[in-house]
């Protein structure tokens, strides 16, 4: 039959199939695949090194409450940990504009300081003062990991050290855990300043005066954090999400769909500013790509999106690297940073790995690389790793506010039908 222009119209035989030609995998099926390739290289490394702790990558706001007791003794900063004592010094201290205030010292350190047993030995008990705060200490024992980072079992299932050779035939290094709370009398610098002999009252002037300072200072003649700054701004302005800057905290709120994010002056590393913003808007990526918010009381599920939100910070770091121009990659403090970085996100992510079994998954990367997913283990490393890529692929795209909002409201409707699906079915796992 002949068309209006006189070309013949294609027809199909009934009965016969047409296959579609295969034109071998997409560009976006290459990407995935280099970016799978790159998470199992970040991943690999992270098992090879040294378990550490986890470095705070911003420096706190002069109101954070911290240990003029360890200033006092040999010049450490130490922030109060847990976001329960510091309600309990901002409480107690009262006096928000005192630069003395937020910081504490424990009687034990303030006895030692002044080199005395007793505190009713001291002028300032003489003079009236009192611990006007009880804090939370922790209870510190030894642990000993195996190469994993996984916690040593003795093999007759006794709770007790490993002996010399256990520790040489598992390679077993030893850490230090908390194993719980106890509390401490402590007072304020603001109470105690006037009673303190001359020379310690200079080491808390010399404290006040560091904690004024800022993480760093912007040099507009250095060029990268130059590019660091407008690497961090294109990716905020290409995700069109609501963000606002704040002193102490970096978060995600789910309802909202916006983030908060330390200043950029407040990091010492500029490269743990671009991971921090990557991180945040990694968990922004949720509603656009269907993952659904974690509730509360899902320790396991907040481990896992931790897990995604901080590898996937790491692939934006690393494109960057790879990106990075010559002027930048030859420069030894660069080069520092980047190290510094690293070693800080592998301790993040095998943090966070070890309230799950996604230690012991990625321990078995290669077989489950190699292999199909036959079981749950495998299925859930890989589930983990396609929601990594997609997260990366979607920082890379220019996100629209309407779109937000849209999908928003969609995952936030499926989270209500999944929770009133498990009322309705306790039994339901998934």
């Amino acid at each position: 039959m002949a068309t209006a222009t006189g070309t013949k119209k294609k027809t199909y035989k009934k009965g016969r199939s047409y296959k579609k030609k295969d034109y071998g995998p997409s560009r976006a099926d290459i990407m995935a695949a280099e970016i799978e390739e790159e998470i199992l290289k970040f991943w690999r490394e992270m098992m090879e090194s040294s378990p550490q702790g986890v470095q705070r990558p911003w420096v706190l706001n002069v109101t954070r409450a911290e240990r003029a007791g360890a200033y006092l003794k040999d010049g450490s900063r130490i922030p109060y940990q847990g976001s329960f004592n510091q309600w309990l010094i901002a409480y107690a201290t009262k006096d928000y504009t005192s630069e003395l205030a937020p910081l504490v010292i424990s009687q034990g350190q303030l006895c030692e300081a002044l080199g005395v047993k007793k505190f009713y030995e001291t002028e300032a008990c003489q003079a009236g003062v009192r611990s006007n705060m009880a804090l939370y200490r922790p209870n510190i024992r030894q642990q000993y990991v195996l190469s994993n980072g996984m916690p040593w079992e003795a093999p007759d299932g006794a709770r007790r050290r490993p002996t010399q050779q256990e520790i040489d035939q598992y390679g077993l290094r030893s850490r230090e855990v908390c194993t719980g709370f106890g509390t401490s009398a402590a007072y304020s610098m603001a109470d105690l300043y006037p009673y303190l002999p001359a020379d310690l009252k200079i080491k808390i002037d010399m404290l006040a005066e560091a904690r004024r300072g800022k993480g760093r200072e912007i040099n507009p003649e250095d060029s990268f954090e130059t590019f660091i700054e407008g690497y961090v701004q294109d990716m905020i302005d290409r995700q069109g999400i609501k963000h606002e800057f704040s002193n102490n905290r970096a978060f995600y709120s789910p309802g909202d769909d916006a983030i908060t994010l330390p200043h950029s002056v407040q990091f010492v590393n500029p490269l743990e500013y671009l991971s921090t913003v990557a991180h945040e808007l990694a968990h922004s990526t949720m509603h656009l790509n269907g993952r659904l918010p974690i509730v509360k009381g899902d320790p396991i599920g907040y481990a896992i999106e931790e897990v995604i939100a901080e590898t996937t910070a790491a692939m934006v770091v690393k494109s960057m690297e790879n990106d990075l121009p010559e002027e930048f990659r030859n420069r030894d403090d660069v080069k520092k940073m980047f190290e510094d970085y690293y070693t800080n996100s592998h301790n993040y992510v095998r943090d966070y790995g070890s309230k799950t079994e996604f230690l012991k998954m990625v321990d078995r990367l290669e077989d489950i690389h190699r292999q199909e997913a036959e079981d749950k283990t495998k299925n859930t490393l890989r589930s983990v790793m396609t929601q990594i890529t997609a997260a990366v692929t979607t920082l890379e795209k220019k996100i629209e506010p309407s779109t937000r909002l849209e999908k928003k409201e969609a995952n936030i409707e499926a989270l209500k039908r999944k929770i009133r699906e498990r009322r309705n079915d306790p039994g339901l796992s998934n």
